[in-house]
């Protein structure tokens, strides 16, 4: 469980990944943590920042992407060369190393 900058760095070392590749999940995370039952929304939802990024700063790398994709932190059900955030699940391999779980509860 990320609790701290110490934290979040040593799960980027865990996984071999950049900051970005792991705010694409993570943002996800949040996104369907807040909308489970999908289509997801736009506006104030955490996929709009997603898109925000994509389109002020940089397009996601397909590449970064399907490197997730490879190492198990996300479920790609997109079709063709267009990857759409709508269509990306996070696993539970990045949810239970970055998010607190039932067992992180029960310990407390």
């Amino acid at each position: 469980m990320v609790k701290d900058l110490d934290d979040m760095f040593a799960v980027l070392e865990k996984f071999d990944i950049t900051m970005e590749q792991f705010m694409l999940p993570y943002i996800l995370f949040l996104d369907q943590r807040e909308h489970p039952e999908g289509p997801l929304p736009r506006g104030n939802s955490a996929v709009a920042f997603i898109y925000r990024y994509s389109e002020n700063v940089r397009a996601w790398p397909r590449a970064s992407i399907q490197e997730l994709v490879d190492k198990g932190l996300l479920e790609n059900y997109n079709d063709g060369e267009t990857v759409y955030p709508d269509n990306l699940d996070v696993t539970d391999k990045f949810a239970e190393a970055v998010f607190a779980t039932t067992s992180d509860f029960e310990r407390f």
